[in-house]
């Protein structure tokens, strides 16, 4: 029977630290939260919730039913908030992935020192929290937060279930009902499931102390996994009817493994490689404490073997099945944030296993350290600043003007910033409709609509966001509607707003007369 590190009791000093790690975590992660603009994604999340609840529901199972549990929840939230009067503004719509985020930085402390020790917990709930992709999704109106939680406390959970000496039925359904929720979050969760199976039936055969454990419960990891499947069987039944809704996310390639790579090291080689090399001295201890059964209490086995499956195979996974033939659209960095905190939990092992005390703390330090100069400074910055563009329009804004968007990311996101009453109302109410909820989600920019909407606008507002991963399509319609205003009308401002994924401009035109 492997140790179970649990039994250890908290002690003061633990709930300190945890307290500590996760009020750190919300605080950088509330840094300057209030001021970003909302943008893309997190206003269509906004906006869906901002239905009423069968609006909702019905959009959700006839045509997006991805992160259904996030937007219920979400939208729970916001009725909540607005019941005492307090607006959706930008703090409010992304508390909930906050508060996700730091909730995930408590599961991966408690799993490192459960398992490890506490050095483990806290370097890996460190570096969980300054990880940049962490960062970024901790700060996004979005279910990625939610997401990773549900996944760290399944698979803490699946731990605990194979080593647990009382209660275990409850473990193991503890287990299917976090792993199907983590499905209904985001269905790339699916991914983690199988590194789980994958890492079940590797301890199934290894000669270790968890084999007995694996196989003992082999009954009730098949039980889990059939349920599992049937309560997710609607959403797999979506995703096979309606194929993949991320149509903009590239095939997979050397170059987009590499870039992922390159956002979970915060963009730093050094920090990159110091991270690396930690996680490959996590697994290399703990094969040679397996090996020689020295110290293979304090280094088991079978959870670095979980860890290693749950590092692994949804990376692997998403590359092969999102290669040019097939592409499911899956191998994006941002989805791989599921990844990240097994990818802490091992450098934290690699450095509390270094022989050495001062060895221990000057690694354990460096990449502590590291971690945090690697975060790079747009992490701070609006994806695209619609904020500042409403700002502007509305302080530019005349009577009988319109507005125009090149892209339904504008139009959604302005919306947003409409019902906050920051823009006139007036602009928006007959401006061309690239985003309809009854009919389903986007529309296309169409010339002819644009054409007709100039005639009863002595002035137009004109919104270029096109980013460079939008369809080709999209690219086309918005410079072929901004070449007919330049030729119809008069350019009086062109207001350039400089964001981290890609430019916002606002071009006001007067009619040529």
């Amino acid at each position: 029977m492997p140790r179970i590190a649990a039994l250890v009791r908290w002690t003061t000093g633990h709930r300190v630290a945890a307290v500590a790690l996760v009020a750190l975590a919300m605080a950088i992660d509330l840094f300057r939260v209030a001021d970003m603009s909302v943008w893309g994604d997190e206003a269509f999340s906004i906006g869906l919730v901002s239905l009423s609840w069968p609006e909702l529901w019905r959009y959700a199972w006839t045509t997006e039913v991805n992160m259904v549990l996030y937007h219920a929840l979400l939208k729970g939230w916001l009725d909540l908030n607005a019941v005492f009067g307090i607006p959706p503004v930008e703090l409010v719509v992304r508390l909930p992935s906050v508060a996700f985020g730091g909730l995930a930085v408590l599961v991966v402390f408690w799993t490192g020192r459960r398992f490890w020790g506490t050095t483990v917990g806290v370097v890996a709930a460190a570096l969980l929290l300054l990880n940049h992709v962490m960062l970024l999704m901790s700060r996004y109106t979005r279910s990625y937060t939610l997401e990773v939680f549900l996944v760290c406390l399944g698979s803490c959970v699946l731990l605990v279930a194979l080593t647990a000496l009382r209660h275990r039925a409850r473990w193991w359904a503890a287990y299917a009902l976090m792993m199907t929720a983590a499905l209904y979050a985001h269905l790339f969760s699916g991914l983690v499931v199988a590194a789980h199976v994958v890492a079940f039936t590797a301890l199934l055969w290894l000669p270790t102390q968890w084999r007995d454990a694996a196989r003992r419960s082999l009954r009730a990891m098949a039980i889990c996994l059939v349920s599992i499947s049937v309560a997710a069987l609607p959403l797999l039944v979506f995703a096979a009817t309606h194929g993949s809704p991320n149509l903009h996310v590239p095939p997979s390639s050397p170059y987009e493994v590499a870039r992922a790579l390159w956002n979970i090291a915060g963009r730093s080689v050094w920090y990159g490689l110091l991270l690396a090399g930690a996680t490959a001295a996590g697994i290399v201890f703990t094969l040679r404490a397996w090996r020689t059964r020295r110290r293979s209490r304090a280094f088991p086995l079978g959870p670095a073997v979980v860890l290693c499956s749950w590092l692994a195979v949804p990376f692997v996974l998403a590359y092969v099945a999102s290669q040019p033939r097939l592409n499911l659209h899956l191998f994006a960095w941002g989805y791989l944030v599921v990844v990240v905190p097994a990818l802490c939990l091992l450098a934290g092992v690699g450095a509390a296993a270094l022989p050495r005390r001062l060895a221990r703390f000057a690694l354990t330090t460096c990449l502590v350290v590291a971690a945090a100069l690697a975060i790079p400074a747009d992490s701070f910055t609006a994806g695209q600043d619609f904020r500042t563009a409403g700002v502007w329009i509305a302080e530019n804004y005349q009577a009988r003007d319109g507005l125009v968007c090149s892209t339904w990311s504008c139009a959604l996101s302005l919306s947003y910033y409409e019902r906050l009453g920051r823009i006139p109302t007036a602009l928006l109410d007959a401006s061309p409709v690239q985003w309809s909820w009854t009919r389903g989600g986007a529309s296309p920019l169409d010339l002819a609509d644009i054409q007709t909407y100039a005639q009863v606008h002595p002035r137009i507002f004109f919104v270029e966001s096109v980013l460079d991963g939008d369809l080709a399509e999209v690219k086309v319609r918005a410079a072929t509607a901004r070449e007919w205003l330049d030729d119809h009308y008069a350019l009086l401002a062109d207001v350039p707003l400089a964001s981290l994924a890609g430019p916002v401009r606002v071009r006001l035109y007067a009619v040529d007369r």
